[in-house]
């Protein structure tokens, strides 16, 4: 016996418990001009009681039944019910607040201003439960001081809960790029500018343990981008370009000593090579497979490819022309822009679904 047959017996046990023996006595035929219609009613009227009892609970099976095996039509999982949009880089609007969005409706359901001396909101990052997220902040132009990483925490309300300082996490020097966090929460990664002037550029990429604040750091000639970590931050991918031409994609394992990160890295696929200009990527929370959006004049692509052999094994979109404006927390949606539209691509089984309102979003990070 299932849970549902469990709660039905138990609903008519009670109500039956309730019907009195003399209850159910046979009514006698009333004597001809005499009319008992009260007194028929209060003697069937436990009856009656028992089987709306029935109608109503089974009524409820059937509606709960049908509700378990219907299948999730909406856009986008029940996981992620949060967007954070971040202030435009450059322009008039740099010092707005973190917008904190509904995806469905697109209405902002609260603004988050940086702490007081922290200068203006310029990188995020989410996390798998959708309520962790966590924020850069940079001094403004022409102010000295370091970036700084604060860890944001959402309630069921799409309000502010914490928002709060990350132990180590003062920058040292400025911080460019896209902030990444792993998965589960517990590993950041992000690059820092080392150059020495524009004709010698060089970044320092960092990985940083969440708790602790400890942080190891690799040097890397060129240029580090569309950083990505596994969900347990134990492996970091990104995209290096020592030329204007590229280089490819490459993995880390971080638990890797500190140092030469061409060196402790390897190379997962050469650019130029199987793909076309590469323009952001993503290792899948499942594991073992790397998303790469890709483009060439023609045609933009995103593409599944191997980590172990560099190999594309499935072509998941080709258009024209699209963007990528962030993956879901649960990795299972990408938000895409094309065109006038704004997108949900469900990785599972290649249905693309309109958004109908997002916010006011344009020339804004999205952050899911």
């Amino acid at each position: 016996m299932n849970e549902i047959e469990e709660r039905l017996g138990r609903a008519i046990d009670a109500a039956v418990a309730t019907v009195r023996p003399e209850d159910l006595r046979p009514l006698s035929a009333p004597e001809a001009g005499t009319s008992r219609p009260r007194r028929a009613a209060r003697h069937w009227a436990p009856v009656a009681a028992v089987l709306m009892v029935v109608m109503v609970v089974t009524g409820a099976v059937l509606v709960t039944r049908q509700n378990d095996q219907a299948p999730d039509t909406r856009p986008v999982s029940a996981a992620t019910r949060y967007l954070l949009a971040l202030p435009p880089s450059e322009g008039p609007d740099v010092h707005d607040q973190v917008r904190i969005v509904d995806p469905y409706s697109g209405r902002t359901l609260q603004r988050v201003s940086t702490p007081r001396g922290a200068g203006r909101w310029s990188g995020a990052a989410g996390t798998a439960d959708n309520r962790t997220f966590f924020l850069l902040a940079t001094p403004d132009d022409g102010e000295r001081g370091p970036d700084r990483l604060y860890r944001l925490r959402i309630d069921d309300r799409g309000r502010v809960a914490v928002l709060a300082p990350l132990p180590g996490g003062d920058l040292p020097g400025g911080s460019v790029g896209r902030l990444t966090a792993s998965a589960d929460a517990g590993t950041l990664a992000f690059t820092v500018d080392t150059s020495r002037g524009p004709e010698r550029p060089s970044v320092r990429v960092n990985v940083q343990n969440v708790a602790s604040g400890q942080r190891t750091a690799w040097d890397l000639t060129g240029h580090a981008e569309y950083l990505s970590l596994s969900a347990d931050g134990r492996g970091l991918a990104f995209a290096w370009f020592s030329t204007p031409a590229g280089d490819g994609i490459r993995m880390l394992d971080t638990g890797a000593p500190a140092g030469d990160l061409s060196v402790r890295s390897r190379r997962v696929v050469s650019i130029p090579g199987p793909l076309d200009e590469v323009k952001n990527l993503w290792l899948r929370i499942e594991g073992g497979v790397l998303l790469v959006e890709s483009e060439q004049a023609s045609r933009a692509r995103l593409l599944e490819v191997s980590p172990t052999t560099g190999a594309v094994t499935a072509t998941l979109l080709e258009r024209a022309a699209f963007s990528v404006s962030c993956r879901t927390g649960d990795g299972r949606y990408l938000l895409l822009s094309t065109g006038g539209a704004t997108q949900w691509l469900d990785l599972r089984g290649g249905r693309a679904v309109v958004v109908r309102d997002t916010g006011d979003v344009v020339n804004r990070e999205v952050v899911c």
